[in-house]
């Protein structure tokens, strides 16, 4: 059986890969079957960095349970 955090966490990393697939689906659409030309490299470079920001904050607030629960136990 799972633990609420890691339930949580689990969730997290799908809400993150659904989103950036999402949007990796909207630039390639944009890109390669829309043809506007446009900044394509931004475009498939979105998800990538929505990846990296969404796991940023989430290790940083996992750094944050660790430090309080830690200040907790002392």
């Amino acid at each position: 059986m799972m633990m609420n955090s890691q339930r949580g966490s689990l969730h997290f990393y799908l809400l993150a890969i659904s989103l950036a697939l999402v949007f990796f689906a909207l630039g390639v659409w944009e890109v390669f079957i829309e043809a506007e030309g446009g900044n394509w490299l931004t475009q498939l470079i979105l998800p990538v960095l929505l990846i990296v920001v969404l796991a940023v904050l989430h290790s940083q607030a996992k750094r944050d349970r660790i430090k309080r629960d830690k200040e907790e136990d002392s």
